[in-house]
């Protein structure tokens, strides 16, 4: 097996909707960061896809987290950033997309 047929496997898991709104994002995102190396990773209740510019975790810039009924999108330098969100204060800022 193949490491697409593993990530398929555990997209299986979730809801057609959910899969499918993850496959979307993550589309998105391999167009925008495309030579990101990509690290893929169980966090608590999600399956997670980070986008790093080497092969530290920590130095992640981006990810998406795909949860049991929505997919997020987070932005791991997020104290850094400007807030468009009003999050202040936080390492991780959040987009969530139903």
């Amino acid at each position: 097996m193949d490491a697409q047929e593993q990530f398929e496997g555990f997209l299986s898991k979730y809801e057609p909707g959910v899969a499918a709104e993850a496959k979307k994002s993550l589309a998105k995102l391999r167009k925008l960061i495309p030579n990101a190396i990509e690290m893929v990773y169980d966090n608590y209740n999600a399956l997670v896809v980070g986008f790093c510019p080497g092969m530290r975790p920590s130095e992640a810039i981006i990810s998406i987290a795909v949860m049991p009924e929505w997919v997020s999108l987070c932005f791991l330098q997020g104290a850094r950033l400007p807030d468009p969100w009003q999050a202040a204060g936080r390492e991780r800022k959040r987009r969530t997309s139903y």
